[in-house]
């Protein structure tokens, strides 16, 4: 006659615990990474799939793929780094951008003020004002200063002179 044995709670552990998957990825690729990366932004497989050229189906074999589920968690945990590296190269390349353009301008202004158009001059000066926080000239003040002033210098020395007044007056007090 067989034994019998008691089974104990911890047996059951056994039997419910599933074998890992095995991995179907014999090697990790380049686009494996691509993909994993993909989804790991957070991508749909129907974006993914018609980005890298495969099938949706494909994509979503290689989702339950637990190699390839490593990956995908090991871009999630650097994508807010891979986030910032890419934020601060575009934005350093913007700020050498805005900061030649700006190298540009004042050359031409030092060099050649009366050939700069007026109308170029004041949006120049109003995006000067939007940052240093001055209200935005108008098309007819534009006009009726151009019509009036020989030359940009003028018109840059008339602003000043506003300028320097606004900031010598008192400040408001409130009262009516």
């Amino acid at each position: 006659m067989a034994d019998i044995v008691r089974l104990v709670p911890e047996d059951f552990d056994e039997l419910s615990a599933a074998p890992e998957p095995k991995s179907s990825l014999k090697r990790i690729r380049d686009h494996h990474h691509l993909i994993a990366r993909l989804v790991a932004e957070g991508r749909r497989s129907t974006d993914i799939a018609a980005e890298v050229g495969l099938s949706i189906s494909r994509v979503s074999i290689l989702k339950s793929d637990p190699a390839f589920q490593q990956l995908v968690e090991m871009y999630r945990a650097n994508i807010n780094q891979l986030r910032d590296a890419a934020f601060a190269s575009t934005e350093a390349k913007m700020a050498f951008f805005y900061n030649e353009g700006w190298d540009y301008w004042i050359d031409r202004l030092l060099e050649d003020p009366d050939n700069i158009p007026p109308d170029t001059f004041f949006k120049i000066l109003d995006h000067i004002g939007d940052r240093i926080g001055y209200a935005k000239t108008t098309k007819s003040v534009n006009l009726n200063m151009a019509a009036k002033a020989e030359s940009l210098a003028e018109i840059v020395a008339a602003r000043r002179k506003r300028a320097d007044e606004k900031l010598l007056e008192p400040p408001p007090t409130g009262e009516k």
